[in-house]
Protein backbone atom coordinates (compact mmCIF):
# COMPACT_ATOMS: atom_id res chain seq x y z
CA UNK A 1 0.00 0.00 0.00
CA UNK A 2 1.45 3.71 -0.85
CA UNK A 3 2.28 5.68 2.30
CA UNK A 4 0.11 8.08 0.73
CA UNK A 5 -2.98 5.82 0.77
CA UNK A 6 -5.10 3.70 -1.58
CA UNK A 7 -5.80 0.28 -2.09
CA UNK A 8 -3.70 -2.96 -0.87
CA UNK A 9 -1.79 -5.06 -4.06
CA UNK A 10 -1.74 -8.50 -3.75
CA UNK A 11 1.82 -9.43 -4.15
CA UNK A 12 1.86 -13.54 -3.16
CA UNK A 13 -0.18 -15.52 -0.95
CA UNK A 14 1.15 -15.75 3.13
CA UNK A 15 -1.43 -17.96 4.99
CA UNK A 16 0.42 -17.81 7.98
CA UNK A 17 3.73 -15.48 7.86
CA UNK A 18 6.46 -15.10 9.93
CA UNK A 19 7.79 -11.63 8.70
CA UNK A 20 9.70 -10.06 5.71
CA UNK A 21 11.79 -7.63 4.54
CA UNK A 22 12.06 -5.04 1.82
CA UNK A 23 15.28 -3.68 0.18
CA UNK A 24 16.47 -0.46 -1.66
CA UNK A 25 16.16 -2.41 -5.02
CA UNK A 26 12.45 -3.31 -4.72
CA UNK A 27 12.86 -7.09 -3.65
CA UNK A 28 11.20 -8.38 -0.85
CA UNK A 29 11.79 -11.49 1.07
CA UNK A 30 9.63 -13.01 3.01
CA UNK A 31 8.19 -16.06 4.87
CA UNK A 32 5.04 -16.91 3.41
CA UNK A 33 4.43 -20.29 6.18
CA UNK A 34 5.42 -20.44 9.86
CA UNK A 35 7.80 -24.00 8.17
CA UNK A 36 9.35 -23.87 4.93
CA UNK A 37 11.57 -21.70 2.61
CA UNK A 38 11.75 -18.22 2.15
CA UNK A 39 10.59 -16.60 -0.54
CA UNK A 40 11.32 -13.63 -2.89
CA UNK A 41 9.23 -11.41 -4.78
CA UNK A 42 9.47 -7.99 -6.38
CA UNK A 43 7.70 -5.07 -5.20
CA UNK A 44 6.00 -4.50 -8.09
CA UNK A 45 4.47 -8.10 -8.48
CA UNK A 46 5.36 -11.24 -10.45
CA UNK A 47 6.00 -15.00 -9.11
CA UNK A 48 7.99 -15.99 -5.81
CA UNK A 49 10.17 -18.20 -6.06
CA UNK A 50 12.48 -19.64 -3.36
CA UNK A 51 15.43 -17.74 -1.73
CA UNK A 52 16.49 -20.57 0.88
CA UNK A 53 16.19 -24.54 1.04
CA UNK A 54 14.97 -26.07 4.37
CA UNK A 55 15.94 -29.70 5.42
CA UNK A 56 14.61 -32.08 7.59
CA UNK A 57 16.75 -31.14 10.38
CA UNK A 58 15.96 -27.30 10.37
CA UNK A 59 12.48 -27.13 8.71
CA UNK A 60 11.41 -23.63 9.64
CA UNK A 61 12.83 -20.09 8.10
CA UNK A 62 11.63 -17.01 8.66
CA UNK A 63 11.67 -13.43 10.27
CA UNK A 64 14.20 -12.17 7.59
CA UNK A 65 16.18 -8.66 7.93
CA UNK A 66 17.74 -7.11 4.94
CA UNK A 67 21.53 -5.67 5.84
CA UNK A 68 22.44 -2.15 4.31
CA UNK A 69 23.87 -3.40 0.86
CA UNK A 70 20.64 -4.65 -0.04
CA UNK A 71 22.03 -8.59 -0.91
CA UNK A 72 22.41 -10.31 2.13
CA UNK A 73 19.56 -10.69 4.78
CA UNK A 74 19.78 -12.41 8.07
CA UNK A 75 16.91 -14.93 8.88
CA UNK A 76 16.17 -17.48 11.91
CA UNK A 77 16.36 -21.23 10.99
CA UNK A 78 14.82 -23.73 13.63
CA UNK A 79 12.24 -21.86 15.40
CA UNK A 80 10.69 -23.59 18.41
CA UNK A 81 13.64 -26.66 17.75
CA UNK A 82 16.41 -27.43 19.88
CA UNK A 83 19.15 -25.18 18.00
CA UNK A 84 17.56 -22.45 16.60
CA UNK A 85 20.04 -19.96 15.41
CA UNK A 86 20.36 -16.47 12.94
CA UNK A 87 21.68 -16.93 9.50
CA UNK A 88 23.34 -15.10 6.85
CA UNK A 89 21.49 -15.46 3.59
CA UNK A 90 21.90 -13.99 -0.10
CA UNK A 91 19.91 -12.79 -3.04
CA UNK A 92 23.23 -13.54 -5.46
CA UNK A 93 25.21 -15.94 -4.56
CA UNK A 94 23.62 -18.80 -2.72
CA UNK A 95 25.85 -18.68 0.41
CA UNK A 96 24.23 -19.37 3.37
CA UNK A 97 25.91 -19.63 7.05
CA UNK A 98 25.34 -19.89 10.46
CA UNK A 99 26.23 -16.19 12.11
CA UNK A 100 24.96 -16.69 15.52
CA UNK A 101 23.65 -20.49 17.55
CA UNK A 102 23.05 -18.42 20.90
CA UNK A 103 19.78 -16.94 20.72
CA UNK A 104 15.73 -17.89 20.98
CA UNK A 105 14.72 -14.96 18.81
CA UNK A 106 15.22 -13.61 15.12
CA UNK A 107 17.91 -10.35 14.41
CA UNK A 108 18.15 -7.45 13.22
CA UNK A 109 20.90 -5.34 12.11
CA UNK A 110 20.92 -1.29 12.42
CA UNK A 111 24.18 1.31 13.17
CA UNK A 112 26.71 -1.29 13.19
CA UNK A 113 24.87 -3.67 15.53
CA UNK A 114 23.01 -6.74 15.66
CA UNK A 115 20.43 -6.74 18.23
CA UNK A 116 18.93 -10.01 19.03
CA UNK A 117 17.38 -12.01 22.41
CA UNK A 118 19.46 -14.01 24.78
CA UNK A 119 16.81 -15.67 26.87
CA UNK A 120 14.58 -12.11 28.37
CA UNK A 121 17.88 -9.58 27.47
CA UNK A 122 17.92 -7.85 24.23
CA UNK A 123 21.61 -7.44 23.58
CA UNK A 124 23.71 -5.67 20.68
CA UNK A 125 27.11 -6.90 19.51
CA UNK A 126 28.85 -5.11 16.58
CA UNK A 127 28.69 -6.20 13.34
CA UNK A 128 30.88 -4.78 10.39
CA UNK A 129 27.97 -5.23 7.38
CA UNK A 130 31.01 -4.75 4.63
CA UNK A 131 32.58 -7.84 5.86
CA UNK A 132 29.68 -9.67 7.27
CA UNK A 133 31.33 -10.50 10.58
CA UNK A 134 31.28 -9.62 14.30
CA UNK A 135 33.66 -7.11 15.44
CA UNK A 136 32.88 -7.55 19.57
CA UNK A 137 31.17 -9.35 22.13
CA UNK A 138 27.57 -8.66 22.84
CA UNK A 139 26.53 -6.16 24.89
CA UNK A 140 22.95 -6.30 26.91
CA UNK A 141 20.71 -2.95 26.19
CA UNK A 142 17.20 -3.95 27.83
CA UNK A 143 16.15 -6.90 30.41
CA UNK A 144 12.90 -8.44 30.81
CA UNK A 145 12.17 -8.10 26.64
CA UNK A 146 9.16 -10.07 26.13
CA UNK A 147 9.24 -13.63 23.60
CA UNK A 148 5.74 -13.69 22.07
CA UNK A 149 4.08 -16.84 23.17
CA UNK A 150 2.40 -17.27 20.33
CA UNK A 151 5.24 -17.35 17.79
CA UNK A 152 8.23 -19.17 17.94
CA UNK A 153 11.41 -17.05 17.77
CA UNK A 154 9.02 -13.47 17.68
CA UNK A 155 11.31 -11.10 20.18
CA UNK A 156 8.61 -8.41 20.80
CA UNK A 157 11.25 -5.26 19.76
CA UNK A 158 12.03 -3.50 16.57
CA UNK A 159 14.72 -0.52 15.92
CA UNK A 160 14.99 2.43 13.09
CA UNK A 161 17.37 2.70 10.35
CA UNK A 162 18.85 5.58 12.57
CA UNK A 163 19.06 3.35 15.73
CA UNK A 164 15.65 4.28 17.56
CA UNK A 165 14.73 1.14 19.55
CA UNK A 166 11.11 0.39 20.67
CA UNK A 167 10.18 -2.92 22.50
CA UNK A 168 7.68 -4.22 24.93
CA UNK A 169 9.07 -5.28 28.68
CA UNK A 170 7.84 -6.93 31.31
CA UNK A 171 7.51 -10.87 31.97
CA UNK A 172 3.79 -12.34 30.32
CA UNK A 173 1.19 -12.86 32.90
CA UNK A 174 0.66 -16.25 34.36
CA UNK A 175 -2.00 -18.29 33.52
CA UNK A 176 -4.30 -19.60 36.14
CA UNK A 177 -6.22 -23.20 35.28
CA UNK A 178 -9.58 -22.65 36.65
CA UNK A 179 -12.72 -24.56 36.32
CA UNK A 180 -16.32 -22.39 35.83
CA UNK A 181 -19.92 -23.74 35.79
CA UNK A 182 -21.85 -23.17 32.95
CA UNK A 183 -23.50 -20.16 34.80
CA UNK A 184 -19.86 -18.42 35.21
CA UNK A 185 -19.38 -19.68 38.80
CA UNK A 186 -15.61 -20.42 39.82
CA UNK A 187 -15.52 -23.89 41.22
CA UNK A 188 -11.96 -23.99 41.81
CA UNK A 189 -8.23 -24.01 40.43
CA UNK A 190 -5.92 -26.84 38.99
CA UNK A 191 -2.31 -26.60 39.99
CA UNK A 192 0.18 -23.59 39.81
CA UNK A 193 -0.07 -20.20 37.96
CA UNK A 194 2.52 -20.76 34.65
CA UNK A 195 2.93 -19.53 31.44
CA UNK A 196 0.37 -21.99 28.97
CA UNK A 197 -1.72 -22.06 26.73
CA UNK A 198 -2.64 -23.86 23.61
CA UNK A 199 -5.11 -26.07 26.36
CA UNK A 200 -6.81 -29.45 24.95
CA UNK A 201 -9.36 -31.52 26.38
CA UNK A 202 -9.01 -35.31 26.63
CA UNK A 203 -11.66 -37.11 25.38
CA UNK A 204 -14.05 -38.04 28.34
CA UNK A 205 -13.33 -33.89 29.59
CA UNK A 206 -11.87 -34.89 33.10
CA UNK A 207 -8.14 -33.84 32.32
CA UNK A 208 -6.28 -31.34 30.15
CA UNK A 209 -3.09 -31.34 28.51
CA UNK A 210 -1.34 -27.38 27.94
Amino acid sequence: MDISGGPATALADAPAARGGTWNQDGVIVFAPTNAGDLQQISASGGTARPVTRVDRKVPSHRFPWFLPDGRHFLYLAGAGGPAPNIRLGSLDSGEDRTLLDTTNSFAIYAQGHLLFMRGSTLVARPFDGKRLAFTGEAVPVAESVQISRGINGLGEFSVSANGVLVYQEGALNDVRLTWLDRAGKRLGTVGDAGDMANLQFSPDRKTVAV
